[in-house]
């Protein structure tokens, strides 16, 4: 009876171990994203105020299908911060595609002019353009719901838009 103890004890070590790094692996897949924008859409553009749609594609590089319940970005132009976007609406991620993310970005108040200028230049100028986003979300993979701190994408408007 020891014996048997041993293989099941080796085997379950061996199980938790193989699905550790099948995990990992996917993981580090889909840490190897990309996002592109696919299109804007200019609700509203005024000095009062700014209420823009965003689509940006997201390609899904794992095998992992999982829902993104909500999410947030912050959005830099050349390291100035530019506005905050947000979608609570569920997103379904499929695995190894590209899926279409929107939000929305509206502004309002004493700064819109600054930011519709710098928004307005970043367009204008997508060669020289640095963006950086600072994302927060909340992913759901299966009945598992998960908060993931801030992680920062940064690339060009040039490279984004292509």
């Amino acid at each position: 009876m020891k014996i048997q103890k041993k293989y099941i004890v080796a085997g379950i070590i061996g199980l938790v171990t193989i699905t550790g790094s099948i995990l990992y692996l996917q993981y580090q897949k889909l840490m190897n994203y990309t996002i592109g924008l696919k299109k804007v859409k200019i609700n509203k553009l005024s000095l009062a105020g700014f209420d823009i749609d965003l689509f940006l594609n997201f390609e899904n590089k794992s095998d992992l299908k999982f829902t993104i319940e909500k999410q947030k970005y912050a959005i830099y132009v050349n390291d100035v911060y530019l506005t905050t976007m947000i979608n609570d609406k569920p997103n379904e991620i499929l695995p190894k595609s590209v899926n279409v993310l929107g939000m929305n970005m509206k502004e309002s108040g004493k700064d819109v002019v600054g930011k519709l200028k710098n928004l307005i230049t970043a367009l204008a100028t997508k060669d020289k353009i640095m963006v950086k986003i600072v994302t927060t979300m909340k992913v759901k993979f299966g009945f598992i719901s998960l908060s993931f701190p801030p992680f920062t994408y940064q690339d060009t408007l040039k490279n984004m838009m292509a």
